[in-house]
């Protein structure tokens, strides 16, 4: 019983983390390309000081839950499910390593930013995080399709 416990909990952490990359999906990338410097600038800003916590947070806990699911599913013998977890969580960590050295690192240059004084290429930073941003979205629902696969078919 534990172990579908356990599968419910790091389902529903994982499809927290797989919700944003969705939501870019289906409109937030679009209206952020559209923003003039300014309002971007302000957006990525704001954007940022209210996610990192929360974001944060919710990464532990689903790398948490995850390591515990492979662990019952080994004990468990459900080799299935022991692999797409594996894949979700290697996707997981994926994604966490391309935040950590791409995407981090450039909304902490855009913080330093004015938004009435930043670089005449700051479009070159805003292609540059989608660009890494595109591959992080790929691998968390890469993870999440998996991890979904691995509860389905067990």
């Amino acid at each position: 019983m534990y172990i579908k416990i356990l599968v419910l909990v790091n389902l529903m952490a994982f499809a927290f983390l797989a919700s944003q990359p969705l939501f870019y999906l289906m409109a937030f990338s679009q209206a952020q390309k559209s923003l003039r410097a300014t309002a971007y600038i302000e957006l990525r800003k704001s954007l940022d000081k209210s996610i990192k916590p929360t974001l944060s947070f919710a990464y532990y806990f689903t790398m948490a839950t995850m390591l515990l699911l492979l662990i019952a599913s080994l004990q468990a013998t459900n080799y299935l499910l022991l692999a797409t977890t594996l894949i979700s969580l290697a996707a997981l960590v994926t994604d966490i390593v391309l935040a950590l050295k791409t995407n981090i690192p450039i909304n902490n240059i855009i913080s330093q930013w004015d938004a009435d004084n930043y670089p005449r290429h700051w479009q070159l930073f805003r292609r540059k995080w989608f660009y890494f941003y595109h591959m992080r979205q790929a691998a968390g629902l890469v993870g999440f399709a998996a991890l979904l696969f691995g509860v389905v078919f067990r």
